[in-house]
């Protein structure tokens, strides 16, 4: 299920060309993303409640609310929200301008590859 309530904060071009962009949006108790991938990396700072974030080939990472993290370039990743409390992220990307900030690559997921 992808982020809702999505309220996007700034959105501007900086001084490298690039579009910045944040976002603060609810991820719903019990759901998580389709596995996808930040082609130029991100960063998510958890307002409220806790995300759970797995990459491929690293142990799941804890993120509870006070609590920011980097989202590396090109990493197959997905994040859940594990609890029962929707949890508050505020998202911030940098990428060039007409790039996306995420590519979905679970086949079936909404807005990934078909099946």
């Amino acid at each position: 299920m992808p982020l809702v309530d999505v309220t996007v904060m700034v959105d501007t071009i900086n001084t490298d060309g690039d579009r910045l962009l944040v976002s603060r949006g609810i991820r719903k108790a019990v759901t998580r993303v389709g596995i996808h991938v930040h082609q130029w990396g991100g960063h998510t700072c958890v307002i409220s409640g806790t995300i759970t974030d797995f990459a491929v080939n690293q142990e799941p990472m804890v993120f509870p609310a006070g609590t920011c993290h980097y989202m590396p370039p090109n990493l197959p990743m997905s994040a859940g929200n594990l609890g029962y409390e929707d949890a508050v992220l505020i998202d911030t990307f940098i990428v060039p301008v007409g790039g996306d900030r995420i590519t979905i690559v679970e086949p079936g997921y909404p807005g990934g590859p078909a099946n």
